[in-house]
This record gives C-alpha cells, structure tokens and sequence, in this order.
C-alpha cells in the first residue's frame, strides 16, 4: 500500500505529497460526493498539487502504485 505523507493539511491551496518510496503515482481528487475533479499520474517521491482553484472544504485524495492505494483527506480552508 502506498505510502504518503501530506501538508500543509488543512492547505490554502497548493500542498506537497511526500510518498514513502519513488515510483509511479497515479492521483485521484474527487469531492466528498465521489465526484472527480482531477485524474493525474506522477513519478518521483515528491509532488506538489495546487487545489486553489477549488472551494473550501474536505476533499478525498486517492493514491494509487498498481499494487495498492490509499486514501487522504484533505481540507482546504
């Protein structure tokens, strides 16, 4: 399952994903009802995702390595 470390958290906009090991990412935003907002893949240990452009409130981050996925919150103010 992969691994990853999230902040700010609660975020103004723009937060950085610091995963546990380097590889392939593929990140998955949607609101609180399920709905996508953005489908994007990374490679490295380190991202940084801008959400300005989004509304305050909760948001589920879906990270996925094709051999596992996790799920943060994140809440933006």
């Amino acid at each position: 399952m992969p691994i990853a470390n999230v902040y700010p958290n609660p975020t103004d906009g723009l937060f950085s994903l610091e995963f546990e090991t380097e590889g392939v990412y593929n990140l998955t935003l949607t609101d609180m009802s399920g709905k996508i907002l953005f489908h994007e893949t990374v490679t490295g240990q380190s991202v940084q995702i801008d959400i300005s452009n989004y509304a305050a409130g909760v948001y589920l981050l879906i990270i996925n390595n094709g051999k596992g996925q996790t799920t943060k919150r994140i809440v933006k103010e």
